[in-house]
């Protein structure tokens, strides 16, 4: 075997590199409540210059798949480079699942967490003074922009602050009757939703708003991590969340396929 002198120690400095950059080891925890509710936490490792334990702002997850697929272990890679990335202690929810809990089982874990972490944001390095974000993908976000109605309802306090959706369903009931016109054209009625609360925000909180677009791509491309797209979709998530959280009076990011196929939004209200 050929002998690269010196490479010892840059494989040193290269592991001591990416250790620095990690997120904390992600650590399982049981929330009380009806039923034991299963969180995993990712703390950045970042030794602030008192040597004391830093604090960071919170960002509280929820999994998509439809409200019947999906646990702990969904996103778990993006997680970490989010948190480590954004300096965020992010907390990824396992709540229960149809059919075997009906509604609103899932969704009463989902608001008994964001109670639990009010109180206990310390007890995973969060500082809820820095940031409060609630988000989540597909069914997650649906469950994210419905639960911060709920707590500005109820005056939960620390409010929540920022949201980070990805691809909600944020349609009444009542006009689910309009799904059948987009079927034959291929298009889906969610990106339009996105623009529009996008465009509500704006008007009505006078919130700033961002948004991206990726061309003749399917919903869920992100999945396919080799395709350029997917690597800069990745990029936004990041980008976005770094919006969210150095933004004045509020912001809004929306990204997502211009042909209506998928859309990636993340706000505040």
């Amino acid at each position: 075997m050929r002998n690269f002198r010196g490479s010892d120690d840059h494989i040193i400095q290269r592991r001591a590199t990416l250790q620095k950059l990690a997120a904390e080891g992600p650590q399982i925890r049981k929330i009380p409540g009806n039923d034991e509710i299963l969180v995993r936490s990712y703390t950045p490792r970042r030794p602030t210059q008192s040597g004391s334990a830093a604090a960071y702002p919170v960002f509280v997850d929820y999994h998509g798949d439809g409200y019947t697929f999906g646990d702990i272990e969904t996103g778990d890679d993006n997680f970490r480079l989010l948190s480590a990335r954004n300096g965020l202690a992010v907390l990824n929810v396992d709540y229960r699942l149809a059919p075997r809990y009906v509604f609103p089982k899932g969704f009463e874990d989902a608001y008994g967490v964001l109670r639990w972490v009010t109180k206990n944001a310390p007890s995973f390095a969060g500082d809820m003074n820095k940031g409060f974000l609630v988000g989540g993908v597909s069914a997650g976000g649906n469950f994210a922009g419905a639960l911060a109605n709920v707590a500005l309802d109820e005056g939960l306090q620390p409010p929540i602050t920022r949201l980070l959706l990805s691809i909600p369903c944020c349609l009444m009931p009542q006009a689910f009757h309009l799904l059948p016109q987009y079927k034959d054209e291929r298009l889906d009625p969610i990106r339009d939703n996105a623009l529009l609360f996008a465009k509500l925000l704006r008007e009505q909180s006078n919130a700033e708003t961002k948004i991206d677009l990726y061309d003749d791509l399917p919903h869920g491309f992100w999945r396919f991590q080799k395709l350029p797209a997917a690597q800069r979709w990745h990029i936004d998530i990041y980008e976005g969340t770094k919006f969210l959280l150095e933004g004045g009076k509020g912001g809004f990011h929306v990204n997502g396929t211009e042909n209506g196929l998928n859309e990636y939004l993340s706000g505040v209200i």
